[in-house]
């Protein structure tokens, strides 16, 4: 994937690091307005990257969407902790002023 790109859906994608050092794909609504904010995180042993088609499907669809490697996956450089795993998510939204919605597997 591009550092930065527009899918064929119209969705601008983007890689960014969020809450200090968590790896994570933007999907960026271009509906103008304001949008809901989705943050998207995978199950064991997967990567952000697994959930680009609902980044993109939610962006498409009026949502700006956060996809975010956990400690221990994908890019992340932080190891893999359950205590870590539970409370990045948090952070993330701590950092982005809370999400409307939080899906996760």
């Amino acid at each position: 994937m591009a550092l930065s790109h527009v899918t064929e859906a119209g969705v601008r994608v983007r890689k960014v690091t969020v809450a200090g050092d968590t790896p994570a794909i933007r999907f960026e609504s271009r509906a103008p307005g304001k949008h809901p904010v989705a943050l998207l995180a995978h199950g064991a042993t997967a990567s952000k990257e697994t959930l680009f088609r609902y980044g993109e499907g939610l962006a498409a669809n009026g949502f700006d969407c956060f996809a975010i490697d956990s400690p221990g996956h994908g890019e992340s450089r932080r190891r893999f902790s359950i205590a870590d795993v539970a409370s990045n998510p948090q952070a993330v939204a701590r950092e982005l002023g809370g999400v409307d919605v939080f899906i996760g597997h």
